[in-house]
C-alpha cells in the first residue's frame, strides 16, 4: 500500500466516523427542537455540513471502490456542492437570528436572493458538462482544473459564511456572555471546512 492509498483509506475512516457521529447528533437536535426559527435554521445548517461531508465521503468511496468509473467521480465531487452551498445560507440567516435581525432573516427579498446562490452553483456544477465553466477537467487520480466561475462561486459562499461569522462574533461580544467559550464555538464553523479545504 502506497502513501496516496493510505491517505485515502484514511481519509474514507474519518469520513464515515464524522458521517455516523452527525448523524447521531442530528438526532439529538431532533429530539430538543423547538419551534423557532433558530432551531429551524441550525438545522438546516447542521444537515447541509453533513450533505458536504457526504459528497466527500463518496469520492472517498469512488476513489476505494470504483477507481475505473470517472462518471461516478464527477457525480460524487458534483454532490458536496449542495451541502456546501446550502450550508452557507442556512449558516448566515441562522446568525442573523441569533443576533436578534429577525426581521432581516425573515425577509423575503433577501432569503429569495440568498437561495439564488445554491440554485446557480448547482446548476452550473451539474451542467458543467455542457460548458465547462465550473470545472475544464474533472478526472479521477488527476489534477483538477478549475473553469473561469469556479473562483467566483467559491469566494461567494465564504462570503456569504464570514458574513454570518462577523455577525456573531459582534453578537457575542455584544452580549457578554461566556465570551471566550463562544467565540472558540462559533468559529469553529466557518474556520473547519476552510482549513480542510486548504489541507485536501
Amino acid at each position: 500500500m502506497n502513501r496516496v492509498e493510505g491517505y485515502r483509506i484514511a481519509n474514507f475512516v474519518l469520513q464515515l466516523a464524522y458521517l455516523l457521529a452527525h448523524v447521531v447528533f442530528t438526532v439529538k437536535i431532533l429530539r430538543v427542537r423547538r419551534d423557532t426559527p433558530v432551531w429551524t435554521w441550525f438545522f438546516l445548517f447542521s444537515v447541509s455540513m453533513w450533505l458536504w461531508v457526504s459528497g466527500r465521503f463518496a469520492e472517498s468511496v469512488v476513489y476505494l471502490f470504483l477507481p475505473a468509473d470517472n462518471a461516478a467521480y464527477v457525480f460524487a465531487a458534483n454532490y458536496q456542492y449542495i451541502g456546501i452551498t446550502l450550508a452557507a445560507v442556512a449558516y448566515l440567516i441562522w446568525s442573523l437570528y441569533l443576533a436578534g435581525r429577525d426581521a432581516l432573516a425573515g425577509s423575503r427579498a433577501l432569503r429569495a436572493i440568498l437561495c439564488l446562490y445554491p440554485m446557480a452553483v448547482c446548476g452550473l456544477v451539474f451542467t458543467n458538462g455542457r460548458h465547462h465553466l465550473f470545472y475544464t477537467k474533472l478526472i479521477m487520480g488527476e489534477p483538477v482544473a478549475h473553469g473561469p466561475l469556479f473562483g467566483a462561486a467559491m469566494f461567494t459562499g465564504y462570503l456569504l459564511m464570514f458574513v454570518g461569522y462577523f455577525i456573531s462574533m459582534l453578537d457575542i461580544i455584544r452580549k457578554r456572555e461566556q465570551v471566550a467559550r463562544r467565540l472558540l464555538l462559533f468559529s469553529t464553523f466557518p474556520f473547519l471546512p476552510a482549513i480542510a479545504v486548504a489541507v485536501r
